[in-house]
């Protein structure tokens, strides 16, 4: 044999013996809860993996709905994947030192994975934007397939986290998470919450996330309220259903439908995301509560007490009904249930029915609409369908439908007896950007839409014989569209800036009736803080936040003359009252924080600094027309006694409705006080309030003074009965 063939047959035994060991190199299945599969790297099909087979370098394994699959090398290293995962698996060997070191390498297209490196171990996880190493570690790591977003949980040892694009990346110890979006850097490491201990162990095993645990004396920290433990897209969605405030503008964070977007959301939520403490539907905890609450006005020509009665049922997580029966005093002193008359007024007796057909996915809410913004609040700003004039309040809807966390619709009707306010609005949010597009309305503001059971005083009558401006003449209806978009600029150590804009534009087909333009409007998030600025831009008959907290009541407005005078009176609509020649430009700023455990903090200011012939009777330049909101929400991590507490003040357009009306006494002036208790005894908790506003009372002569003043209280109490 020469010396030439024999260097080849030495090659070829060596390639073969290389060969024979690369095979010979897998993770072995040592537990399957589940159905499994795998692809071979030599191969196209999918086979089912079971107990004693190996994966091995380049296969792709895929696991099914409840599935957990147990992988095991080297001794006591171990990969779990976890339910609806698929993961790609390298593996080689490498020489360091004096010991032979195995390099297993995890690339998730999607789900879960558990890995713990014990000895003579390289464990690799790789996600489309982050990678996460160890040697001496055990870590999970989740990955949303639709929008790419990693995160990770320490349960041992010391993990080197980066984004793909970093070259160095950061070390993290046992107990801490982090997530990653794409193109950003890894959040700042928060610690690992009950909550996630449950998740983790449903997905990856009691017996592994409880040894994990105790080895590294991770003591797991407490959960914050029942709110704070949502994800934040879940949390918007139950706020959707109680016709909270902004609904829609800060987009919702990974998958609200998949427990491994649960943990991520939370995480990102309890790191720098802004929470609202909302006013809760329910106090107590019983399928069966019943409320009742004393209140009385104070306005126009006296005191006006009322008796009500509100008792709820809990059918079942997808339906809960509450009605309300009262007894109150009209503007003529009165007594009675009023509401009969009117198809609205017996819809009244309805104070709410929540309905969640698919597990959250749809919720729909029939009552009371209170606080209530979309898109920003460019158009809808703390909408609320309350008259103020009336004893009642007509049943109103709100709507909410999310698919995959990636397309968003919501929808609202002053009225379901009319639906003659209303609007709809969708949103896209995908990674940082996010774009929405609205249509509002309202079918005809000559319409009144309280004709009966008033409250503080009886209200002229509409008449084409003794109103100039008659509904017979021009309706003038209110149709707007927004379209709005944000694209986040950066992210870096959990300081995110955003660039916005938002267009409004009404319609008096085919023309433009005015518009309301936000350009450029900048955010900032950090820890927590959200600090807004932008420049807004209106001309004609529209202005930012039409509306607003109390549109139902100013929509429309009777001036009566001197009864010396012989003129008849005069009917003003906001559309009317606003000059078509209108231009004004103003600085927006408002500000929304967590400063404290258990506090929300939420300020808002708009002032005009250019304002030319915003009212009709307007021929120039005009005092300022100022807008602002201070709230204070409180929950029971400041009071333990106190479920939750609000006050705020604010005012819209102050100088418009009515015109020359002051920063602190128009029609659009409200201060309010509203606390409940946590059950105090015999499951019972005490709730009250307190506001104070104006309306146009007595002499309607489109001006405020100490006649139009409207104080309300109310006290009350909530029974759990089952």
């Amino acid at each position: 044999m020469t010396s030439r063939t024999l260097r080849l047959f030495c090659i070829s035994v060596i390639l073969c013996l290389t060969a024979v060991a690369a095979q010979q190199l897998g993770l072995e299945v040592i537990s399957l809860d589940g159905e499994a599969k795998v692809q071979r790297s030599d191969k196209k099909n999918w086979m089912d993996l079971g107990l004693g087979l190996k994966v091995g370098d380049n296969d792709i394994v895929e696991t099914m709905f409840q599935t957990k699959l147990v992988l095991a090398f080297g001794g006591a290293n171990t990969i779990i994947i976890g339910s609806n995962s698929k993961a790609l698996i390298n593996i080689q060997e490498r020489q360091a030192l004096d010991k032979k070191i195995l390099d297993v390498s995890v690339t998730l297209f999607g789900g879960g994975v558990f890995a713990k490196a014990v000895s003579a171990s390289h464990i690799s996880i790789y996600t489309s934007n982050a990678v996460a190493e160890t040697q001496n570690g055990s870590i999970s790591s989740v990955v949303e397939p639709k929008t790419q977003e990693s995160g990770f949980q320490i349960l041992g040892g010391t993990v080197n986290i980066r984004s793909i694009a970093q070259k160095e990346g950061r070390d993290l110890s046992a107990g801490q998470t982090t997530m990653i979006l794409p193109g950003r850097e890894p959040t700042a490491p928060l610690y690992i919450t009950y909550r996630h201990v449950t998740v983790l162990k449903h997905f990856f095993g009691d017996d592994y996330i409880n040894n994990e645990l105790s080895a590294s004396g991770i003591t797991p920290t407490e959960d914050r309220a029942t709110r704070d433990r949502m994800s934040l897209a879940q949390n918007l969605g139950e706020r959707a259903g109680a016709g909270a405030s902004d609904e829609g503008f800060f987009k919702a964070l990974f998958s609200a439908n998949r427990v491994y977007g649960a943990i991520l959301t939370d995480q990102t939520n309890r790191a720098r995301r802004y929470r609202a403490i909302d006013r809760p539907e329910k106090i107590v905890n019983a399928s069966t509560t019943l409320g009742a609450q004393f209140s009385f006005g104070a306005g126009g020509t006296g005191f006006f007490p009322a008796i009500t009665l509100t008792p709820q049922f809990t059918f079942s997580p997808q339906l809960e009904v509450s009605l309300r029966l009262g007894l109150a005093a009209n503007y003529t002193h009165a007594i009675g249930m009023y509401g009969f008359s009117s198809f609205a007024g017996i819809l009244d007796k309805i104070n709410y029915i929540v309905l969640r057909p698919l597990q959250n996915d749809l919720i729909i809410r029939l009552g009371e609409i209170n606080d209530y913004s979309l898109g920003g609040g460019m158009v809808v700003n703390h909408f609320s369908n309350r008259n103020a004039y009336a004893l009642f309040t007509p049943l109103g809807l709100t709507a909410r439908y999310t698919w995959e966390d990636f397309l968003t619709v919501k929808a609202f009707s002053a009225d379901i007896s009319n639906f003659a306010v209303g609007g709809i609005y969708a949103e896209i949010s995908q990674n940082q950007y996010r774009c929405g597009a609205g249509f509002f309305w309202d079918a005809n503001q000559y319409s009144p839409l309280t004709q009966d059971n008033l409250r503080y005083d009886t209200l002229p009558t509409i008449s084409k014989n003794n109103i100039v401006n008659a509904p017979e003449s021009t309706a003038l209806s209110m149709s707007v569209y927004q379209i709005d978009g944000s694209v986040d600029l950066f992210s870096v150590n959990n300081f995110t800036l955003t660039l916005a804009a938002t267009l409004a534009q009404k319609l008096s087909l085919p023309h433009s009736d005015g518009f309301v333009v936000t350009l450029p409007e900048f955010r900032g998030e950090y820890n927590g803080f959200v600090l807004t600025a932008g420049l807004v831009t209106a001309a004609g008959r529209l202005v930012p936040g039409q509306l607003s907290a109390f549109y139902m009541s100013d929509r429309a407005w009777i001036v009566k003359p001197s009864r010396f005078s012989g003129a008849k009176d005069t009917f003003y609509t906001q559309n009317s009252a606003l000059s078509e020649k209108k231009m004004s430009r103003a600085l927006a700023f408002a500000l929304r924080t967590n400063p404290f455990k258990g506090y929300a903090l939420d300020l808002s200011y708009c002032w005009n600094i250019a304002d030319r012939n915003a009212l009709a009777s307007d021929s120039g330049f005009r005092g300022p027309d100022i807008s602002y909101m201070i709230g204070v929400s409180i929950d029971d991590g400041v009071f333990p006694k106190v479920h939750w507490a609000r006050f705020a003040i604010g005012q819209a357009h102050a100088g418009l409705y009515p015109a020359g009306s002051s920063p602190f006494a128009s029609w659009g002036y409200n201060l309010q006080l509203e606390a409940l208790t946590q059950p105090l005894a015999f499951n019972t908790a005490l709730t009250t309030y307190l506001r104070y506003y104006f309306l146009d009372l007595g002499a309607f002569d489109n001006k405020v003074h100490s006649g139009d003043n409207v104080f309300e209280m109310g006290i009350g109490l909530q029974w759990g009965i089952r």
